[in-house]
């Protein structure tokens, strides 16, 4: 959490945004990433180990996307109102086909 607060709060800094985006910027990723680890590790159990069956990891793997993705959403799109007057939900509707990121890796192109 802490590599990823870092790591947007960087590139928040290299775009030139001021301190409200960069702590905001820095914050709602690792906190959605905190909320959902737990909500993983209640589930779950900690710590996994090898003998773990991958039927066991299939609702706590769920659960921490869905964490993850409601939160990261819903305080991006609450962010992006809060700033536009637009709606949230107006807003979140804009990000959904995001979502798609949560759940299909993107291709890489291929080197020639």
């Amino acid at each position: 959490m802490i590599a990823l607060a870092l790591d947007s709060a960087a590139l928040t800094w290299r775009r030139g945004y001021g301190r409200r985006r960069l702590l905001f910027n820095a914050a709602q990723p690792a906190l959605s990433l905190g909320a959902a680890t737990w909500v993983f590790q209640l589930l779950a159990g900690s710590p996994l180990d090898t003998s773990t069956h991958i039927t066991q990891t299939i609702l706590p793997l769920t659960a921490l996307t869905s964490v993850y993705f409601g939160l990261n959403s819903g305080l991006l799109a609450l962010a992006i109102s809060l700033e536009s007057g637009t709606r949230v939900i107006d807003v979140w509707k804009r990000l959904w086909p995001l979502s798609v990121n949560y759940v299909a890796p993107r291709r890489q192109p291929s080197v020639s």
